[in-house]
C-alpha cells in the first residue's frame, strides 16, 4: 500500500510540473511580439555578458537562435515531466501510456502555435511545432533512459544482496 501512495505522490508532482510548464509556454505565446522580443533581448544581453566573461565567442548568438533554443528546451522539460507522469502511473510498463503521451506531446505545441495565430505581431509556425515536438521526444527519451538506469541499478543492488 505504501508503494501506491509513493507513486501517487510522484504522479501529482509530475502532473503539476507538466501543467505548470505548459501554462508557462502558453502564457508566453499570449505575449505580443513586442513584449516577447524585449524579453528575449534582455536574456540575450545577459547571455552575451556571461559568454564574454567565459571568453566564448558570441558572434553566432542572436535572438533567433536564442528563441528557437528556448522553445526546444521548454519542450524538453515538458516532455520530461509528461514521461515522468507516465512512468509514475505504471512503473513496470511506462511505455503502456506512450500513445497518450505522444498525443498530448504533439497536441501541446499545436495549441501553443495556434495561440500565437491570435496574438498581436505573432505567427504560428509549423517549423516551431516540429521543433517543440522534437523537444518533447528528447524529454521522453531522457526520462526513459534515466528510469532505465535506475531500474538496472536497483536490480543490480537486489542481486548483490
Amino acid at each position: 500500500m505504501q508503494k501506491y501512495s509513493a507513486n501517487r505522490k510522484y504522479q501529482i508532482v509530475f502532473l503539476c510540473l507538466t501543467i505548470g510548464m505548459t501554462a508557462f509556454a502558453f502564457i508566453h505565446s499570449l505575449m505580443p511580439a513586442e513584449v516577447s522580443s524585449d524579453e528575449s533581448g534582455i536574456v540575450l544581453t545577459v547571455l552575451r555578458h556571461i559568454f564574454e566573461a567565459l571568453h566564448i565567442s558570441t558572434k553566432s548568438l542572436n535572438s533567433y537562435i536564442l528563441r528557437k533554443f528556448a522553445h526546444y528546451l521548454e519542450y524538453v522539460l515538458i516532455g520530461i515531466s509528461m514521461m515522468g507522469y507516465a512512468v509514475a502511473c505504471d512503473v513496470k510498463r511506462p511505455l503502456h501510456y506512450r500513445f497518450t503521451a505522444l498525443f498530448f506531446g504533439l497536441l501541446t505545441p499545436v495549441i501553443d502555435e495556434t495561440i500565437q495565430l491570435y496574438t498581436p505581431g505573432r505567427a504560428g509556425q509549423v517549423s516551431d511545432v516540429c521543433l517543440d515536438f522534437l523537444g518533447i521526444l528528447t524529454g521522453f527519451m531522457t526520462m526513459l533512459l534515466i528510469f532505465g538506469v535506475i531500474r538496472q541499478l536497483r536490480q543490480k543492488t537486489i542481486r548483490t544482496k
